[in-house]
Parts: C-alpha cells; sequence; structure tokens
C-alpha cells in the first residue's frame, strides 16, 4: 500500500558490471549505459509509485559536503507484487541526459 508519508532510504551504488551479472536475465536489457544501478538484495528497494525519485551522492566542497542529484528512478525487476524488494534498482543518469535537459528547460529555469 503506498505510503501517505514521505520515505527515504539509503541505497549503496553498485557498480554496473555487478548489478548486470546479478541481475535478472529478462532485466538485464534495461541496465544501459545512461543508468547508475543501486540499492540492497535485503528488503529495502524502490517500489511501484516512487518513479522519479531521486538518488543523491554527496561530493566536498572546500571541506563542506553537499548532496547533488545523481539519477531519477528509472526501472527495476518486475514481479507479481507491486515491487521486487530484492533487487536492485535503475536511476537514469542524469549527466548522460544534461543537453537534452538543458534544452527542454531552456527559458524556464
Amino acid at each position: 500500500m503506498p505510503s501517505r508519508k514521505l520515505r527515504t532510504a539509503r541505497l549503496p551504488y553498485i557498480n554496473i558490471d555487478k548489478c548486470i551479472e546479478d541481475s535478472p536475465v529478462s532485466f538485464k536489457s534495461s541496465i544501459t549505459g545512461d543508468k547508475i544501478c543501486a540499492g540492497y538484495d535485503n528488503g529495502t528497494s524502490a517500489c511501484r509509485g516512487d518513479s522519479g525519485g531521486g538518488i543523491v551522492f554527496p561530493a566536498y566542497e572546500d571541506y563542506v559536503r553537499r548532496y547533488y542529484l545523481r539519477g531519477l528512478i528509472s526501472t527495476s525487476p518486475v514481479n507479481n507484487k507491486d515491487c521486487n524488494i530484492y533487487t536492485w534498482v535503475t536511476f537514469t543518469h542524469l549527466q548522460k541526459h544534461a543537453d537534452f535537459i538543458m534544452s527542454a528547460t531552456r527559458g524556464l529555469l
């Protein structure tokens, strides 16, 4: 059941090669060069309704830790339920689409 409360989860980055290797065969073709893979296989994952949610990574500038949006939830392997909490999630890597984003938002920001 969807939550009425905003939820967050800490999902570790997964190397793309490991992500492909450990994913179901039916999902491997969804893991493309414009994806970031993250998550656990222990019951913590993104679910239906989470699409478009972000993943942030820290970066240090002048000894100050800042978080930057790097991706948006894209896909995860399907099952018969609303989500598969025992698998990785892919995020669309925003930097890989920077030209499109800049073009589509020109004059809006």
